[in-house]
């Protein structure tokens, strides 16, 4: 009887040891909390200053990305300021803008690889500029 009763008390043991441990919750380090998730990523997370060597001139300040999700564009021309509600986010690491500069229309196309390296396409008159860009 003694021994009946140790392996009721095991098997009861072992069945609550597995019921804990085995939950829907993601603990293989994921991180879903809100403030680190892609989806709410705004462009004001890039905030700084991009760097870029277009036509291997030199690295040259390209834009800055303000906190409230503005961007000034630098140009020889002069600077291109670009609202927050002129920026569309095209995916989790993508945005995109129309700006009307020097009597037409540019697209200025920014994608992100990391926090601190990117992409800026710029499509002025179907003439396509892209530069990488890096954060500094």
């Amino acid at each position: 009887m003694k021994l009946l009763n140790k392996i009721t008390i095991l098997l009861i043991f072992l069945s609550l040891v597995a019921f804990i441990s085995c939950s829907n919750k993601d603990t293989t380090g994921s991180n879903n909390d809100n403030n680190n998730n892609n989806e709410d990523r705004t462009l004001s997370y890039y905030a700084g200053n991009w760097y870029g060597n277009p036509e291997n001139t030199g690295e040259t300040h390209i834009i800055t990305i303000n906190a409230n999700g503005s961007m000034i564009i630098k140009s020889e021309r002069g600077d291109i300021t670009v609202t927050s509600d002129s920026i569309t986010r095209s995916s989790d690491t993508s945005y995109t803008t129309t700006v009307n500069y020097a009597n037409g229309n540019i697209q200025a196309n920014l994608t992100f690889s990391s926090d601190t390296q990117g992409k800026f396409d710029m499509i002025s008159e179907g003439t396509t500029t892209s530069i990488d860009i890096t954060k500094k």
